[in-house]
């Protein structure tokens, strides 16, 4: 095959600058010596206006596989859902203006349990698709057992294993 190139036009503009916006610190990447998916919540295309975001599914589906999977053991989480009784608990994104029992917008609202009789119904996930990864109040703000477990499985999926072949 042969190479081929165009000819750049002279009023055709550059692509927009893309940037991602992570979970993990500088230091976390370099440890593991690379960026993973997992880790990026999302890009920024243009002018890095709130608008212009793009969210990572692979970022969403972590953060809803790894609440699923550590909330409803939480001793604090099943304290709430104790007092609950009947209906459904909810998980804030604790950046939300007015703190989690205030008036939260829905892309603060990250996902929600079915509460029973004061125990978590871990069957009954509701993950919120109106909840955004990052809003003009940041990034996620997690309660620290949700994003330290957050950043292990992060950890976990990035390093090779020999069932990926790594």
């Amino acid at each position: 095959m042969w190479p081929f190139h165009r000819k750049r036009s002279a009023c055709a503009e550059p692509p927009p600058s893309r940037r991602v916006v992570s979970f993990l610190s500088p230091e976390d990447i370099r440890v593991l010596g690379h960026l993973p998916e997992e880790a990026v919540l999302g890009s920024l295309v243009g002018d890095g206006a709130v608008e212009r975001f793009q969210p990572n599914p692979a970022f969403i589906a972590l953060l809803h596989d790894t609440i699923r999977r550590v909330l409803p053991l939480d001793t604090g989480f099943q304290r709430a859902a104790a007092e609950q009784g009947d209906g459904w608990l909810y998980v804030i994104d604790l950046r939300t203006p007015e703190g989690p029992q205030g008036n939260v917008p829905p892309e603060d609202i990250i996902s929600g349990f079915e509460v029973n009789a004061g125990k978590i119904n871990a069957e009954k996930y509701y993950a919120n698709d109106k909840y955004l990864a990052w809003t003009r109040n940041g990034v996620p703000r997690l309660p620290p057992s949700l994003s330290g477990a957050l950043l292990q499985a992060i950890k976990e999926r990035a390093l090779p294993t020999p069932a990926r072949g790594g």
